[in-house]
């Protein structure tokens, strides 16, 4: 009920609050936010729902570890 005068929404609350977890798991993977954001904003309109496992920060992370290994291993 009082979810509802400071977001205007019962389930906004819940909504920004995964939102405002990816800054911290990319951190947690070592994966720069900005970057992350950036390139989930451009590919997100052209995916399908079944993508959406590719999306998380792990397995950005995943990803780009094994485009640049060297990178990695420093």
């Amino acid at each position: 009920m009082y979810k509802e005068l400071f977001i205007g929404h019962p389930k906004a609350g819940e909504r920004s609050a995964i939102i405002y977890t990816l800054p911290d798991s990319c951190r947690g993977h070592e994966i720069n936010p900005f970057d992350y954001l950036k390139a989930l904003f451009l590919r997100l309109p052209a995916a399908k729902a079944t993508q959406i496992k590719e999306f998380t920060p792990a397995a950005w992370a995943e990803a780009a570890a094994k485009q640049n290994p060297i990178d990695r291993a420093a």
